[in-house]
């Protein structure tokens, strides 16, 4: 479908729900990767504090550098959920 949509002019992106810097692995890193050259856009992660997960400054921080860093996936909108 990525190279249909490219093919077309049309950007694809895709949404992931990584909520912790734990979930962050190698393996996601690759699988962003694989999607990117594919042809998606960009992967993202909608921003959000969910204060059972990452309810500190400091784990939206680690988070947002994994989630950037290591698996070149982007935040978004910050959302929160309680």
């Amino acid at each position: 479908m990525a190279h249909i949509a490219a093919a077309r002019g049309v950007n694809l992106a895709l949404h992931t729900h990584i909520n912790h810097v734990q979930s962050v692995t190698p393996l996601v890193a690759a699988a962003t990767r694989a999607l990117i050259d594919a042809g998606l856009r960009d992967v993202r992660k909608p921003g959000g504090v969910d204060a059972r997960v990452n309810a500190t400054a400091d784990d939206l921080l680690d988070l947002c550098f994994a989630l950037q860093g290591e698996a070149n996936i982007l935040r978004t909108t910050s959302t929160c959920a309680t």
